[in-house]
């Protein structure tokens, strides 16, 4: 979790009674804080100022990372820095009071709730009604069960069901941050259980059975990143590892007749090198949680151990602002994601980065608020009993799970009005998943009658969703061909050769080879077959490929994948058919689908999501760069000619056509959409004519 608690400590001096102090982070008077973290020379239950710093250093790149900083492309690792110290916190209290005798676990798991709850609570809530005003039928049941996960503790297993943490999608989520929380929650479960069981067998010692944790956990991470990345990054056997770091610095420096860590100036200046590198350095494309993790994580253990009150690094995580900043990091975590995710959705495209740092500040300004009216309060004993502290989170779990449950069982009240003309239901079938034919042609290959318009096919659909889009279109066209959809999402529709990385696992890729060679195999045994269309993004560049023997292509990308694509069309040629390319819609990078929506939801001119073609994303560009590549080789139909148009010498791109929503997400056609092109373009007739004459006499 973004800011571990500690046990409640005993301070130093004891507190005078009277109103509660204000705090400025860069130059006022910081109140003295509720001891929670250990350190010191004995590395005794002492309050060190620098590990609050810490938190500064690892909250402050999270939050400008979510903004958009392109600066802070390693943010995310923040929440890495934040696992070390939440382990390091965590154990050395539980293995403190073990030695003491003083240890309780329902008393562990009251401080836990104290310092967890409240400010969580107080965030989900306040999200409710936002959602429910600006959150689509599908998001607002997405959202409904993140608040079934958050009292559950089980965000993170949701969202890695849902979505991958880097993709746009999960940007719209507002609980997304709380996977994090339901990480350390999780540990916080099972941890305090593991250290009674081992101290009360004592069959080996807490460093070893810690660092035996730790090394299979990390082995999970490192092997996760190749069978599911996805499982890698938000589940806690992958990432208890770095948790474990900081358990294993409380181990070692807690050991019996343990001497004080002498400070080393490198060494903790070391740490804090690592940790920036990682957050400068890093991007999405950084296979994480594997071994790339160890830098933040090892820099932060350096921290922990050796930039103490007398180093520089000491003093300067000691200074005002970082100690300030950290006091309140729970609680800024908490906010900002959630008013960065409302944002996006309330904007039409994407919001301005003024407005993210504008809403960064509101998130410091709210952290502030929260830490001093509600962390604050609820970590007073005097204010609230345990028992109160129980039955308070009980019933505020019970709320949420309540409310939560409605939400995702109702389909996101559909029918609720969004507009005067509009209900939400609308808005959910302009964006609905556009599987082609049947869902059924989706997944792997298959002869199912779902997927054919006859059973003497003389047209051939192959690609991934970029071909599946197209089905309504060939439905719809004047010219009637029969055809067959041969589609898997994710896989290129080309022979020996598949993307690997990001969203397409190893496994998945080794899916698609196999999904090629059914598809060739297939079309070779078939008569009736005189066009074969493959449609694709075309965005290889972009992805690591993967080869047939097992080779994984990092670079020269677009050349191998000219070869591979050459070789495809030669195979189909040796068929006696007609191969053709239908190159993508063009699209910007944002979500156009949701533009358009969010245009209508909110009374806004819908030409505002128009665009040139000028506005084209990188991606798409190298699409068309491609075709253009193998327009020797093959043939291919621009999506581009019919959906952008000329109009006093100006070329605009259109996201809806007479009132027809043309894209429902950053690049996919809408069902109605690809039916519209279909019907007013005979797409059908269109690809036929087109390859018929690049392929007479050929």
């Amino acid at each position: 979790m973004i800011r571990p608690p500690g046990a409640k400590l005993r301070a130093t001096r004891p507190a005078r009674a009277g109103p509660a102090k204000s705090i400025s982070i860069a130059t006022g008077h910081l109140p003295k804080p509720i001891p929670m973290l250990l350190g010191g020379e004995s590395f005794g239950m002492e309050y060190r100022r620098e590990i609050d710093g810490l938190r500064a250093v690892a909250v402050l790149p999270v939050i400008l990372f979510h903004a958009g900083v392109e600066l802070f492309s390693g943010g995310f690792v923040g929440v890495d820095v934040f696992f070390v110290i939440s382990g390091y916190l965590i154990t050395s209290i539980i293995l403190k009071e073990q030695q003491t005798g003083t240890f309780s676990l329902v008393r562990f798991y009251e401080r836990r709730a104290r310092r967890i709850l409240p400010a969580l609570f107080l965030v989900v809530i306040a999200c409710v009604p936002f959602a429910w005003v600006w959150l689509l039928p599908e998001d607002l049941k997405s959202f409904g069960k993140s608040l079934i996960a958050v009292p559950t503790f089980t965000s993170n297993i949701l969202f890695a069901r849902e979505s991958d943490y880097f993709t746009p999608l999960a940007e719209l989520k507002p609980l997304l941050h709380t996977w994090s929380l339901a990480v350390e929650e999780q540990f916080y479960v099972f941890f305090p259980i593991l250290l009674i069981l081992a101290h009360k067998w004592r069959a080996v010692s807490n460093g070893v059975l810690i660092a035996a944790i730790g090394i299979v956990s990390l082995c999970l991470a490192q092997w996760g990143l190749s069978t599911n990345p996805k499982i890698a990054f938000y589940f806690l056997p992958t990432r208890a590892w770095e948790l474990m770091i900081g358990a294993l610095i409380a181990v070692y420096v807690l050991r019996p007749n343990a001497q004080r860590v002498a400070s080393n100036e490198f060494l903790g200046a070391l740490g804090l090198v690592l940790i920036l590198v990682s957050v400068f350095a890093f991007s999405e494309a950084t296979p994480f949680p594997g071994l790339y993790a160890l830098v933040p994580t090892i820099g932060t253990g350096l921290i922990i151990l050796f930039a103490q009150a007398d180093t520089l690094v000491g003093r300067l995580l000691a200074t005002r602002a970082f100690v300030g900043l950290g006091l309140i990091s729970y609680s800024a975590y908490l906010w900002h994601h959630p008013l960065f995710a409302f944002a996006r959705h309330r904007s039409l495209d994407a919001p301005s980065l003024d407005l993210m740092m504008g809403l960064s500040g509101l998130s410091i300004f709210l952290a502030y608020t929260s830490w001093r009216y509600v962390e604050r309060p609820f970590r007073d004993k005097k204010k609230f009993s345990q028992r109160q502290i129980f039955i308070l989170s009980g019933a505020a779990s019970a709320a949420l799970i309540l409310v939560g449950a409605v939400l995702s069982s109702n389909d996101g009240f559909a029918g609720r009005s969004a507009t005067d003309k509009l209900a939400f239901s609308d808005f959910d079938r302009m964006l609905a998943p556009n599987h082609g034919l049947s869902p059924a042609c989706d997944h792997q290959f298959t002869l199912a009658e779902a997927c054919t318009t006859s059973p003497s096919p003389r047209l051939v659909l192959w690609g991934d969703s970029y071909g599946m889009h197209l089905a309504p279109a060939l439905e719809n066209s004047e010219t009637a061909i029969p055809f067959r959809q041969h589609t898997m999402s994710s896989c290129i529709p080309v022979t020996g050769l598949s993307i690997v990385g990001n969203v397409v696992s190893p496994s998945r890729a080794e899916r698609c080879l196999v999904q090629g060679t059914h598809v060739l195999d297939w079309l070779a045994t078939q008569d009736t077959i005189e066009y074969v269309v493959l449609a694709s993004p075309f965005t290889y560049i972009k992805f690591d490929l993967l080869t047939a023997d097992g080779e994984v292509i990092t670079e020269d990308k677009e050349k191998i994948a000219l070869d591979h694509l050459k070789a495809t069309i030669e195979l189909i040629r040796a068929n006696g058919q007609k191969p053709i390319f239908v190159a993508p819609p063009p699209n910007t990078g944002a979500d156009i689908g949701r533009c358009y929506t969010r245009a209508l939801l909110f009374a806004a001119d819908t030409q505002r999501c128009d665009f040139s073609p000028d506005q084209m994303s990188a991606d798409s560009q190298q699409a068309y760069r491609l075709m253009s590549h193998l327009s020797e080789h093959a043939p291919f139909v621009s999506l581009k000619s019919l959906i952008c148009s000329s109009d006093d010498s100006t070329e605009t791109c259109r996201v809806s056509i007479e009132g027809v929503p043309i894209y429902r997400d950053d690049g996919h056609l809408s069902i109605n959409g690809s039916a519209y092109i279909g019907k007013t373009n005979d797409l059908t007739g269109l690809i036929a004519t087109t390859a018929d004459t690049f392929w007479a006499g050929k």
